[in-house]
This record gives C-alpha cells, structure tokens and sequence, in this order.
C-alpha cells in the first residue's frame, strides 16, 4: 500500500511521459491510496487542459474515471495535521495532505513534485526510487 499524489495520477491517466514508471509502480503496489483532496486536484487540473483546448469534456471525464479506479483508499486528513506538516516541511496545504497521511499511515509517497522529494525525503519517493527499492 503507497500513497500517491495528483501527479502520479495525472500521469496514469493522461500516459504522460511518465506513464511507463507510474504503470510499473501500479504493477509491483496496486494499492493505491490518497486524501481527499485528490479528486478536487485531479479535476482542477483536467479543467486547466480543458481550458486550454489540450482535452475535450470526454477526454477529461475518461480520464478522471481512470484516476478513480487508481484509488483504493482514500483518507481523511485533519487541518490540525495539514498545518502541522506544512509548517514543519514547507509545503503547500495540498502537498502537507499527501505527506501527512503516508506519514501517519508510514507508507511511501510516491510523487513526482521535486519540492516535497527535497522537502520530505523519509517518506517521498519518485516511481523509480520506489520501482529500486
């Protein structure tokens, strides 16, 4: 069981250049887990490309099916956490959510932002750290 961020499932499910990694990682963990913000981030990100004339509305809406079959288990996350790990690492209230339940749950996240990896190294992970492991 991992936790994954947006990024990871952007690139499963818009088979970015990173698609190959995340696809292996989801072979050798397919227990997926996220908090809640996930799905306003995915859809917040896919409303961008739409925006940006890069997805149709289908595109998106299949792609968003396949980022919610990605997840096994969501998570609650208290604002009391988010705020902790934000002021302890320096990241954002959406990146600290993330953080904070791999943390909590000690689990790895895998994720492809280079400030949580530099901020976070005990707990964050790119697909292929994780994949070397």
């Amino acid at each position: 069981m991992i936790v994954v961020d947006a990024n990871i499932l952007l690139a499963a499910c818009l088979k970015s250049e990173f698609a190959e990694s995340v696809e292996r990682v989801k072979g050798r963990d397919p227990v997926w887990c996220a908090p809640e913000i996930w799905r306003a981030e995915i859809a917040n990100a896919l409303c961008t490309r739409m925006r940006k004339k890069t997805l149709t509305l289908e595109q998106a809406t299949a792609a968003y099916l396949i980022a919610e079959r990605g997840i096994s288990l969501t998570f609650n996350i208290s604002v009391d956490a988010i705020l902790e790990f934000s002021s302890r690492t320096g990241c954002t209230g959406y990146d600290s959510s993330y953080v904070a339940v791999a943390e909590r749950r000690r689990m790895k996240l895998v994720t492809l932002d280079k400030g949580v990896l530099s901020a976070c190294p005990h707990v964050a992970c790119t697909p292929e750290q994780f994949l070397a492991a």
